[in-house]
């Protein structure tokens, strides 16, 4: 061991137990299925692939999965089931016939507008009970562990170096 004491190896055990637990219960969050309109379901996943193409022009099929983080596939099977439900369209690029644009459809726009309120008032009912604790600074220290967290897996930094 390299002189890191026990108390602190403990705590570091401790937010890595806390993180593995929030990161099962966010899968778990965003795997079900919600009526954010009236008579229509759509599960997170779906909705955040709405909101990465926004209104307008649409997004190209690649840039939607690097904004979403996720495999080309993932995005081609969320992009199936929102064309069958009515909320995008996809289209060959006509300038590159290799690439696929989604856009929004009208009821995908309007699915956007609503989401955004929804979003609103979801991030301030969160802070109410939960970050209403934490100063500007500190939520930024937040933000910048996550980002610390996701690179160091995404880099295999935490797995190489483990053992």
């Amino acid at each position: 061991m390299d002189g890191t004491s026990d108390a602190r190896l403990n705590l570091i055990y401790e937010l890595l137990h806390q993180k593995a637990a929030t990161a099962r219960a966010y899968v778990q969050y965003m795997d079900s299925d919600r009526e954010y309109v009236a008579g229509d379901k759509l599960y997170m996943r779906e909705a955040h692939f709405v909101i990465a193409i926004g209104p307008g022009e649409g997004k190209t099929m690649s840039e939607v999965a690097q904004k979403l983080d996720v495999t080309q596939g993932a995005v081609s099977q969320t992009a199936a089931r929102l064309e069958k439900k009515g909320y995008i369209q996809r289209q060959k690029c006509p300038t590159n016939r290799r690439q696929t644009i989604a856009r929004l459809t009208a009821k995908g726009e309007a699915f956007y507008t609503e989401h955004q309120k929804y979003d609103r008032e979801m991030f301030a009912h969160v802070d109410d009970i939960l970050f209403f604790r934490y100063s500007e600074a500190e939520l930024r220290m937040l933000i910048d562990y996550e980002e610390a967290f996701h690179n160091a897996i995404q880099d295999k930094t935490m797995s190489e170096n483990a053992y």
